[in-house]
């Protein structure tokens, strides 16, 4: 099973147990979901951005992990980068198709812009990095995104 049909699996696990508007980053799918995640989101960046065919992630860490609809996720919080163990902020929407394991539609956005180049907080001052994201009053749309792919159609 490759990247995307775990990711598609665990959405579904997750949705079918969950109503819209809850929050599911404590749910017992949510770790492997994020493992599942450290290799789709990477994959995904790096048809539109070369330098991500040698990035890749460890670990994402929730500010709120919910459901969106019927089939769809949505998650903000903070990313862990594999390279130096620095994190920075991530927003992900996806929904998986209902006939078959794979995402239909995904719109990624990873890492904040400050000063011309991506933030990038060790993980060591996870509540620096964590606080900064409590205080951004609309949360991922006050973010000047590094990186920003869609992709699909919702179905």
């Amino acid at each position: 099973m490759n990247a995307e049909q775990e990711v598609s699996r665990l959405v579904r696990l997750i949705v079918g147990k969950a109503q819209p508007g809850e929050d599911f980053a404590a749910s017992e799918h949510f770790d492997v979901l994020s493992i599942a995640l450290d290799f789709f989101i990477p994959a995904v960046l790096s048809e539109v951005y070369p330098e991500w065919k040698r990035g890749s992630l460890d670990g994402i860490i929730p500010y709120y992990a919910r459901v969106t609809g019927q089939r769809e996720i949505e998650i903000f919080g903070l990313c862990i980068l594999i390279l130096d163990q620095r994190t920075t902020p991530i927003h992900l929407r996806l929904q998986v198709s209902p006939a078959i394991d794979e995402v239909c539609w995904m719109e990624c956005r990873l890492g904040e812009m400050q000063k011309e180049q991506m933030t990038r907080i060790p993980y060591d001052e996870l509540n620096v990095a964590m606080k900064r994201l409590y205080r951004l009053e609309c949360g991922a749309d006050d973010i000047i995104w590094a990186y920003k792919v869609t992709f699909g159609q919702k179905c």
